[in-house]
């Protein structure tokens, strides 16, 4: 993870010029935040400690889930989730509102898009108002449940290797619909 990361921000360095990075504070909610007056790299991805940020995005839908949720007309869940990867910890943020019933549980799973997957990591989100949840946190390696194809635990490494390859997907779930409600693949 590491050279990969060192390899990213050679890259970046070599092909733009680029201001010096400044430091990073974290804010109240534990995500990182640019220090006051500060400048980022190109794009936020050069980070004070010289490591490059990634960030992913998934958007929230019912039609994407596997199996199809059982809804009533007129019900369409819809959400987001951002997660930024920088060093050893990847934050995260995630929303969904118009869900059929109460929020129950959300995850993120290994799976291509249109296949059911195992859990990777789970994420603990807030129900809201009737038919919302949100929350934010930060996965480090000992929040990583799943399993390499070989029954070996992921690493971080491989959890980002995963998101790279688009190979996960964020999954809400519900009373209604306990195998997931609003579902969407993971990407760059």
């Amino acid at each position: 993870m590491k050279r990969l990361l060192l390899a990213f921000a050679a890259v970046a360095c070599a092909t733009q010029q680029q201001p010096p990075p400044t430091p990073m504070n974290s804010g109240s909610s534990g995500a990182p935040t640019a220090a006051s007056g500060s400048q980022m790299g190109s794009g936020g991805s050069q980070m004070a400690s010289g490591q490059s940020q990634m960030t992913f995005h998934a958007t929230l839908r019912p039609d994407e889930e596997v199996p199809k949720p059982q809804l009533d007309p007129g019900v369409s869940p819809s959400g987001s989730a951002t997660f930024t990867v920088m060093g050893n910890t990847i934050t995260w943020q995630a929303q969904v509102t118009g869900l059929s019933s109460p929020y129950t549980a959300a995850h993120i799973h290994a799976g291509a898009a249109g296949v059911a997957g195992p859990v990777i990591v789970m994420l603990e989100m807030n129900p809201g108002a009737p038919g919302t949840a949100s929350g934010q946190g930060t996965i480090d390696a000992s929040s990583i449940k799943g399993k390499n194809p070989d029954g070996s635990p992921m690493t971080m490494e491989g959890l980002v290797a995963a998101l790279q390859q688009g190979n996960t997907y964020v999954n809400v779930h519900t009373q209604n619909n306990k195998k997931g409600e609003a579902r969407g693949q993971i990407t760059q």
